[in-house]
């Protein structure tokens, strides 16, 4: 509960923003192949294999993918603190 863990295989040039789809959550993104930017709203990062970034998924995010990328997205509830 208050958990939930994706997969998500991307080929590059697709981007992807659905801010419809948080509640108050974080969001974990695990880059396993390929390279990801992540736009927020006052940064962006560039992941590429074995990184990963935790931010507010409330915070206005899309994914640009920079390589064919395999990626494992986590929604974790913010009641669920580590």
């Amino acid at each position: 509960s208050g958990v939930d863990c994706f997969f998500a295989p991307a080929r590059s040039g697709e981007a992807l923003s659905k801010p419809e789809a948080h509640g108050d959550e974080l969001e974990i993104c695990w880059v396993r192949k390929g390279r990801v930017k992540i736009q927020l709203p006052k940064e962006f990062h560039v992941l590429g294999p074995d990184e990963a970034l935790k931010f507010d998924a409330l915070l206005p995010h899309t994914y640009e993918i920079l390589e064919d990328a395999e990626l494992f997205i986590v929604h974790l509830q913010k009641t669920h603190r580590f």
